[in-house]
């Protein structure tokens, strides 16, 4: 029977290995770490995102975390989301770890995350912005900042997005500005520029219930589609510009 102990061993040690193997890289983070990846932009890091978490529950690959799920998450919006969370990964002061949306969105992780958002407090209601008439009251004593905060370097998303739709409306108003200096009669000038102020107020009314629903996927998504949005109008201008040209 000796011989057969060094068969065990080697027998044992495989299937630690297996074991080990089928344990995700994302198993062993803690959770001030899963936070810190899947937090909303512009809140500190334990703030965990609630439609970041809904990504990773749509690409589980568990029916039971499925349950539940908006419809979007079964059209587009799933491939969309998973490349908004990745672009989140990509950046190394929120993921040091160097893990991919693949190594989150397993069951054991995404159930971790589902229990973290679980926890969180409300958050506190927004102040009413102070009138010209009443004078702003004397600043309170700063609060003590939480563990494990995150500060957003530059801009934050909700100015990203107030740049790009002030930049917008700018553009918008000079192509409508060239086509009626130079009496211009083009249809299709015409209907662009009507799209281009329409698309401007509708992703403003967009962010707003993004903003008040307090989720930070939803108002990345609609600051890079305001950038696209920039320079279709700046092209807009052009063509209005070159067509105003061909008149003279």
């Amino acid at each position: 029977m000796n011989h057969l102990r060094p068969v065990l061993s080697s027998a044992i040690g495989i299937c630690v290995l297996a074991l080990a193997a089928c344990s995700g890289k994302a198993d062993g983070l803690t959770d001030a770490e899963l936070s810190k990846l899947l937090h909303t932009d512009g809140q500190p890091d334990y703030r965990v995102d609630a439609s970041a978490v809904d990504c990773l529950r749509a690409w589980s690959g568990d029916a039971s975390l499925q349950q539940g799920l908006p419809a979007a998450y079964q059209g587009d919006h799933k491939d969309e989301c998973r490349r908004t969370v990745q672009g989140w990964l990509d950046d190394p002061a929120r993921n040091p770890q160097q893990l991919l949306f693949t190594d989150l969105a397993k069951p054991k992780p995404t159930r971790r995350a589902m229990d973290l958002l679980a926890a969180l407090p409300a958050l506190p209601n927004a102040q009413p912005a102070a009138t010209a008439a009443t004078p702003p009251p004397a600043p309170a004593a700063a609060p003590a900042a939480p563990a494990n905060t995150f500060t957003p370097v530059g801009e934050t998303v909700e100015q990203r997005f107030n740049s790009s739709a002030e930049e917008m409306d700018y553009l918008c108003q000079q192509a409508r500005q060239i086509v009626e200096r130079s009496g211009l009669s083009n249809a299709d000038l015409t209907r662009r520029i009507n799209e281009c102020v329409q698309s401007a107020g509708e992703l403003r009314a967009q962010m707003s219930a993004e903003t008040a629903n307090q989720s930070g996927w939803g108002q990345s998504a609609l600051a890079r589609a305001a950038q696209l949005q920039v320079r279709n109008a700046q092209l807009l201008v052009s063509d209005a510009q070159r067509a105003a040209d061909a008149k003279r």
